[in-house]
């Protein structure tokens, strides 16, 4: 709840680091660095469709488990600089990079989940 010193809900709480880590995931540099991603992963996921061999397929899965990794951590640093607040995962930005990420949990069960992460590039 609300007492002295303390932030209203809807209202993010100061966060240890958090100034640094915005700046950082806010950087024009990184969002390219992002976009280029996106765009390697919808690279992957095409490319597997006309059925590698086996070393790419290998080469594929490591680049999007490695790039689906470093889109996880800048949604979390992104909530983390947000007050760890609950309603800024329900943001339009959130909920489009949560779409994105959620493929590689989803395993391939949800293959054609995958198609969700081109929309990263909104």
């Amino acid at each position: 709840g609300e007492g002295p010193g303390r932030p209203p809900e809807d209202e993010p709480r100061p966060m240890p680091y958090a100034r640094e880590l915005s700046v950082l995931v806010e950087d024009p540099r990184t969002e390219v660095v992002s976009a280029l991603a996106t765009l390697l992963l919808c690279f992957c996921f095409a490319y597997e469709t006309v059925q590698p061999q086996e070393v790419v397929k290998d080469v594929l899965y490591v680049v999007e488990a490695t790039v689906s990794a470093a889109f996880t951590v800048q949604y979390l640093i992104r909530w983390y600089t947000a007050g760890l607040r609950p309603t800024f995962l329900f943001t339009p930005f959130m909920l489009i990079d949560l779409l994105s990420i959620l493929p590689t949990f989803l395993g391939e069960a949800y293959r054609p989940a995958a198609l969700w992460r081109g929309g990263r590039v909104l």
